[in-house]
Protein backbone atom coordinates (compact mmCIF):
# COMPACT_ATOMS: atom_id res chain seq x y z
CA UNK A 1 0.00 0.00 0.00
CA UNK A 2 1.21 3.31 -0.82
CA UNK A 3 1.20 5.75 1.81
CA UNK A 4 0.08 9.65 0.66
CA UNK A 5 1.81 12.73 1.49
CA UNK A 6 0.50 15.64 3.43
CA UNK A 7 -0.87 18.13 1.20
CA UNK A 8 0.87 21.11 1.31
CA UNK A 9 -0.15 24.94 1.39
CA UNK A 10 1.06 27.58 -0.79
CA UNK A 11 2.09 30.17 1.54
CA UNK A 12 3.98 33.39 1.88
CA UNK A 13 7.07 32.83 4.20
CA UNK A 14 5.33 35.17 6.41
CA UNK A 15 1.78 33.73 6.75
CA UNK A 16 3.50 30.30 7.65
CA UNK A 17 2.56 29.38 11.07
CA UNK A 18 2.76 26.56 13.56
CA UNK A 19 -0.17 24.49 12.37
CA UNK A 20 1.34 23.81 9.04
CA UNK A 21 2.98 20.76 8.73
CA UNK A 22 3.73 21.28 4.40
CA UNK A 23 4.03 24.41 2.77
CA UNK A 24 4.62 25.54 -0.80
CA UNK A 25 7.12 29.04 -1.27
CA UNK A 26 7.95 30.80 -3.91
CA UNK A 27 11.01 33.19 -3.70
CA UNK A 28 14.76 33.98 -4.49
CA UNK A 29 17.84 32.74 -3.01
CA UNK A 30 19.57 35.49 -0.86
CA UNK A 31 22.35 33.33 0.72
CA UNK A 32 23.72 29.65 0.41
CA UNK A 33 25.91 28.01 2.72
CA UNK A 34 27.79 25.22 1.40
CA UNK A 35 29.10 23.41 4.07
CA UNK A 36 25.81 22.85 5.89
CA UNK A 37 23.56 22.23 2.36
CA UNK A 38 21.43 25.53 3.56
CA UNK A 39 20.10 28.59 1.88
CA UNK A 40 18.02 31.25 2.90
CA UNK A 41 14.92 32.28 0.37
CA UNK A 42 12.77 35.66 0.76
CA UNK A 43 10.08 36.39 -0.76
CA UNK A 44 9.41 40.16 -0.07
CA UNK A 45 7.24 39.04 3.03
CA UNK A 46 10.20 37.52 5.29
CA UNK A 47 12.94 35.01 4.87
CA UNK A 48 13.31 31.49 5.88
CA UNK A 49 16.21 28.65 5.50
CA UNK A 50 15.84 25.83 3.50
CA UNK A 51 17.75 22.64 4.00
CA UNK A 52 18.33 20.29 1.61
CA UNK A 53 19.10 15.99 2.74
CA UNK A 54 20.00 15.70 -1.33
CA UNK A 55 22.85 17.40 -2.12
CA UNK A 56 22.01 17.41 -6.13
CA UNK A 57 19.25 19.57 -5.71
CA UNK A 58 21.32 21.91 -3.51
CA UNK A 59 24.14 21.49 -6.39
CA UNK A 60 22.60 24.07 -8.63
CA UNK A 61 21.45 26.52 -6.44
CA UNK A 62 23.02 30.10 -6.97
CA UNK A 63 22.32 33.70 -5.41
CA UNK A 64 19.38 35.18 -7.17
CA UNK A 65 17.87 32.26 -8.21
CA UNK A 66 13.71 32.97 -8.58
CA UNK A 67 12.58 29.15 -7.07
CA UNK A 68 9.56 27.49 -5.47
CA UNK A 69 10.18 24.99 -2.90
CA UNK A 70 8.05 22.38 -1.45
CA UNK A 71 9.08 20.62 2.26
CA UNK A 72 8.09 20.27 5.64
CA UNK A 73 8.47 22.49 7.99
CA UNK A 74 11.20 22.15 10.96
CA UNK A 75 9.55 22.92 14.05
CA UNK A 76 11.75 26.06 16.54
CA UNK A 77 11.66 29.63 16.14
CA UNK A 78 13.26 30.42 12.97
CA UNK A 79 11.27 29.37 10.05
CA UNK A 80 13.19 26.36 8.11
CA UNK A 81 11.88 24.12 5.88
CA UNK A 82 13.05 20.59 4.62
CA UNK A 83 13.10 20.77 1.13
CA UNK A 84 11.05 17.90 -0.79
CA UNK A 85 11.08 19.52 -4.22
CA UNK A 86 13.00 21.96 -5.55
CA UNK A 87 12.06 23.82 -9.10
CA UNK A 88 13.42 26.41 -10.91
CA UNK A 89 11.13 28.96 -11.50
CA UNK A 90 13.88 31.66 -12.92
CA UNK A 91 12.00 31.46 -16.66
CA UNK A 92 8.34 32.33 -15.39
CA UNK A 93 6.99 35.44 -15.95
CA UNK A 94 5.86 36.11 -11.73
CA UNK A 95 3.24 39.29 -12.98
CA UNK A 96 1.73 36.50 -14.90
CA UNK A 97 1.87 34.18 -12.64
CA UNK A 98 0.34 36.37 -9.49
CA UNK A 99 -2.67 37.39 -12.23
CA UNK A 100 -3.12 33.10 -12.81
CA UNK A 101 -3.43 32.97 -9.03
CA UNK A 102 -5.92 35.99 -8.38
CA UNK A 103 -8.12 34.41 -10.89
CA UNK A 104 -7.83 30.94 -8.97
CA UNK A 105 -8.96 32.65 -5.99
CA UNK A 106 -11.92 34.44 -7.51
CA UNK A 107 -13.01 31.37 -8.92
CA UNK A 108 -12.76 29.52 -6.04
CA UNK A 109 -14.64 32.51 -4.02
CA UNK A 110 -17.59 32.38 -6.80
CA UNK A 111 -17.34 28.08 -6.40
CA UNK A 112 -17.64 28.44 -2.65
CA UNK A 113 -20.74 31.45 -2.24
CA UNK A 114 -22.53 29.30 -5.02
CA UNK A 115 -23.05 26.18 -2.74
CA UNK A 116 -23.91 28.40 0.12
CA UNK A 117 -27.01 30.00 -1.65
Amino acid sequence: MMRKRVHSKERSIAEINEDDFRVRVLGTIVEINREQYEAVIDDGTARAVLQFSEPEQFANLKEGMFIRVIGRLIPGDEKVIDVEILQDFSRVDIGLYKQLKYIEEKIKEKKYKGIKS
